[in-house]
């Protein structure tokens, strides 16, 4: 995806679901993300952070000036709002202008965060040496890694004598499942919480499923290329039982399942084309293996009227898509393996001082990417 391209879809991701798109916690999609619990996390973020970085520092014979901060693809200000409790000015970087004008209106700082759009492949905004710290997290990895490189060698550019930056990489695919459950693991007890009761043709809604795990082995969340992972979809039967849309939504698990052990998902449905009585029949499916139910687990449905009016019960629907823009905005994910962005900094004249595994930043499991935070220094 050319920059310009990358540009466009986090433009709609700003005006569609901001918060969500910055950090894309489970269940927080559809703006259901409280916007105080969404900056206290960049505050318990910056302050891990800055532990780490002052250890490592210590460890060097290094102590981080903090005078100047870059939060580089700051989105709404998460981040640079918590750095600039710890540094005496703070700029933050978008390529989103809608993005960066949330980060103005919610600013608490004053003059002391600056925010700044930059659709450009480098930071020639800024002078070299503007910078003390440059910290950058949940954003390299979703563009090509030809523009994540030049990005990390502005980084350097930008970094004072004694600076150092700090910046999140994915470096591989995480490889989960690798073979089919056992027969006797196919079971699933589903519910549906309030799910719509009248749709549109062709429009789409979200139903809350809880998935409990009634087998004795975990459901995997992820699989191998795509392949025997645990995910939640849905079918549409006619009112007597026949099927007439399958595979219609796909979610998949947030984390591994235990057995006994239950958890929440949004699944997006589309009601058919033609009006009439159906039903919403959820199921879960091991990935190239089967569905549950054909494995003797019991699906679970719902009726619902397809029709003309608009159902009050239907809360969130693509009709939030920007007027004359029906599709949906795309969040790319490219990983670069550890060696390769060492040797990116070698060549731009750096050291690594240490690199972090971002699941303990974090305190969650990453089910997809392996992520890890490379502090570095010239």
């Amino acid at each position: 995806m050319e920059l310009s391209e990358l540009g466009r879809h986090w433009e709609k991701f700003g005006k569609t679901d901001p918060l969500w798109a910055v950090l894309s916690a489970p269940g927080k999609q559809h703006g259901r993300w409280d916007k105080e619990a969404f900056f206290d996390s960049g505050q318990v973020e910056i302050r891990r952070i800055l532990e780490r970085v002052d250890k490592a520092g210590a460890s060097a014979g290094r102590q981080l000036p903090r005078n100047r901060a870059l939060d580089f693809g700051c989105g709404v200000g998460r981040l640079t709002q918590a750095l600039g409790g710890a540094f005496e000015r703070v700029d933050g970087v978008d390529i989103a202008p809608s993005m960066v004008e949330l980060a103005r209106e919610w600013n608490q700082h004053g003059d002391r965060c600056t925010y700044h759009v930059n659709d450009r492949d480098d930071l020639s905004l800024f002078p070299d040496g503007t910078f003390d710290f440059v910290y950058t997290a949940h954003v390299l990895q979703h563009m090509e890694p030809r523009y994540s490189r030049k990005y990390v060698d502005e980084f350097f550019r930008l970094l004072s004598p004694d600076g150092m930056a700090l910046f999140e990489m994915v470096t591989e695919p995480v490889v989960g499942a690798t073979e089919a459950l056992p027969d006797d693991a196919f079971r699933a007890q589903l519910t549906l919480s309030d799910p719509p009761t009248s749709l549109r043709p062709g429009e789409s809604a979200l139903v809350e499923v809880e998935v409990r795990n009634g087998g004795p082995v975990s459901f995997p969340a992820t699989g191998s290329e795509g392949w025997f992972q645990v995910t939640v979809a849905n079918h549409w039967l006619t009112a007597g039982g026949k099927q007439v849309v399958i595979d219609d939504g796909r979610v998949p698990l947030p984390e591994d399942l235990a057995p006994g052990a239950s958890v929440r998902v949004e699944l997006e449905v589309t009601a058919p084309a033609r009006r009439g009585d159906y039903r919403l029949e959820v199921d879960c499916v091991q990935e190239g293996v089967a569905w549950f139910s054909h494995r003797g687990s019991t699906s679970v449905t719902a009726p619902v009227k397809v029709r003309r009016a608009l159902s009050e019960l239907v809360r969130r629907t693509k009709r939030d898509q920007p007027a004359g823009d029906e599709s949906a905005p795309v969040m790319e994910m490219h990983g670069v393996t550890e060696d390769e962005v060492r040797n990116w900094v070698r060549e731009a004249g750096g050291r690594v001082l240490t690199v972090i595994d971002w699941d303990e930043i974090s305190e969650s499991r990453s089910y997809d990417w392996r992520r890890r935070g490379f502090l570095v220094t010239r």
